[in-house]
């Protein structure tokens, strides 16, 4: 991912007004006619925002299918409002853990305490305990899972001090294991549509679909066609096991969008593609003089193969044997459809689109919050135009290099140093 723009908007910022700043600002780069589609979480001006985009001329006109695949929401803000309505179901007991993990944290009597309580538990790998931010569901998630590994330590503490009152309940810790054990795909899933190293768009639909299996079988008790491991068959198997005979329409109904996208593709006339074929038949015009007499004749050969083979690129593409899921799992998707650019020379270009589409906008807001780091209190009076130069040079520098986050830290508390041979000794009047 590159950073084009930080742009300072100021106030109002209305939908149509960031929308007119987002044409600008495309224009001013020269691909307000190569956009495919924009991500963007849920934000109610956001649709204004879309919708003004839409409407402009300039834009519309360069959009596949009329725009009609234009705004991809993201997979991240979807899957956490399906997380917090699950959250809700165990509230007090992720408040009691919460307090908990707050309350050892709290001073060094506490602490050591607590570590004597995890000498008496055996086989511990670990003795990092974690807190959560309480707005960021992936942390709580994180946090539940840790505290479920020191429960008896929890339980123990409880005995040992009497001031330690928030200690959940057998009850509630039977309902935080449950709640771990269904959010553990939703957490997987998140990470992994988070990625910026590879392409995700290619990962929805296959991820989308456990989550959906996840809920119905919970319920009850408890792009994927461009992938040359899956194709429709997979997208026709997962709507069945979701919908029942009605998966069969709706992957009908998936096949006419594409071939309708791909169409575009073919009628584009400033496409790669076709700058390759028109590339390749001059490459040799220098050497030879074209007989006027048979001028048309290529056109007329084409004709005919095309009237002998009728089938689209998408339509061989489509009828290939599928690549086998288990022997091809670290494809390389990006490299396949290189690989193939000169069989499906449209469909790669269409291939290549649709995989560049991000299904987060996880590294977006990565960017607004390295913007956060340096519009810091001692930096409060930079200029906007300074501020957008340091941003961008670091994202061109860096992009590619994977940079670690510190920014957790601080919530996890590492008990190890405090348990000392096996023996843990305090003063009371720490």
């Amino acid at each position: 991912m590159r950073v084009l723009c930080f742009s300072h908007t100021p106030p109002p910022r209305s939908g149509k007004i960031l929308g007119e700043r987002l044409f600008n600002i495309l224009k001013e780069w020269g691909i307000e006619k190569k956009v495919f589609t924009i991500t963007l979480d849920n934000v109610s001006y956001n649709d204004t925002l879309v919708n003004s985009l839409k409407k402009n001329p300039s834009f519309r006109s360069s959009l596949p299918c009329s725009g009609e695949f234009f705004r991809v929401r993201c997979g991240a803000h979807i899957l956490n409002l399906i997380v917090q309505e699950g959250l809700k179901i165990i509230e007090h007991a992720v408040h009691n853990i919460r307090e908990s993990v707050k309350y050892v944290r709290g001073n060094d009597m506490r602490k050591l305490r607590f570590a004597e309580c995890l000498q008496e538990l055996p086989n511990l790998t670990s003795k990092k305990v974690r807190q959560d931010v309480p707005t960021r569901w992936n942390s709580t998630y994180l946090m539940i899972e840790t505290a479920l590994t020191f429960r008896e330590a929890f339980h123990n503490l409880s005995i040992v001090d009497g001031s330690f009152r928030t200690c959940p309940s057998d009850d509630e810790w039977d309902k935080a294991e449950k709640i771990a054990k269904f959010l553990k795909p939703f957490y997987d899933i998140t990470t992994l549509f988070s990625g910026t190293q590879y392409p995700t768009a290619n990962l929805y639909f296959h991820g989308v679909w456990k989550i959906h299996l996840r809920i119905l079988e919970e319920m009850e008790d408890e792009d994927v066609v461009i992938n040359p491991r899956y194709k429709l068959q997979f997208v026709e198997f997962s709507y069945r096991r979701l919908y029942g005979t009605n998966g069969t329409i709706m992957v009908m109904d998936l096949r006419d969008k594409l071939y309708s996208l791909f169409e575009g593709y073919l009628r584009a006339p400033n496409y790669e593609a076709h700058n390759m074929v028109e590339n390749a038949s001059s490459s040799g015009a220098n050497e030879q003089v074209r007989d006027a007499d048979i001028a048309g004749f290529d056109t007329f050969e084409s004709e005919i193969v095309a009237s002998i083979n009728s089938k689209s690129q998408l339509d061989v593409y489509l009828e290939e044997a599928r690549f086998d899921h288990n022997t091809h799992m670290d494809l390389d998707i990006l490299e396949y459809w290189e690989s193939h650019c000169g069989s499906f020379p449209e469909l790669s270009l269409m291939a290549r689109d649709i995989m560049s589409i991000p299904i987060t906008t996880v590294a977006s807001e990565s960017a607004f919050s390295i913007g956060g780091r340096i519009l810091d209190k001692y930096r409060s009076c930079l200029l906007p135009q300074n501020a957008e130069a340091l941003l961008c040079s670091r994202n061109w520098l860096f992009t590619g290099q994977v940079i670690p986050d510190h920014d957790d830290e601080h919530l996890v508390e590492d008990f190890e140093h405090l348990c000392i041979s096996g023996q843990v000794t305090y003063n009371d009047e720490v």
